[in-house]
């Protein structure tokens, strides 16, 4: 089993996307009038959460393995993508094999238009 680190980069883009996944519903929610308006938002705060922990657990499902399918080689990185849920998520990362780790050095989450 691989040891996973996260970079300060990897870090900070998944922080700004729940953190934008949040607000984008708070703002779609608040000052709504409607009588359930906090329990909405409470709800997407909790989905916003969830979404956070998924996408952790399976970078380090697919990452946390000897053998990963489906990466490609670039010249300083790996890349490999998958979905959590219907949302593309593709990770740049290093492997030191002497010591069983794997840097994930970037991450590209895609962003779904919220549609009215």
């Amino acid at each position: 089993m691989f040891k996973i680190y996260y970079s300060e980069t990897a870090i900070s883009t998944i922080t700004s996307f729940i953190r934008a996944y949040e607000e984008a519903f708070f703002e779609l929610y608040c000052d709504s009038g409607l009588a359930t308006e906090s329990v909405i938002i409470e709800n997407y705060r909790l989905s916003a959460k969830k979404l956070s922990e998924q996408i952790f657990s399976e970078i380090e499902r697919h990452l946390g393995t000897k053998q990963i399918l489906g990466r490609k080689e670039r010249r300083r990185w790996y890349e490999l993508t998958f979905y959590v849920g219907s949302r593309l998520i593709t990770i740049y990362y290093t492997s030191d094999d002497t010591d069983g780790s794997r840097m994930v050095e970037m991450i590209g989450i895609e962003r779904k238009p919220i549609i009215f």
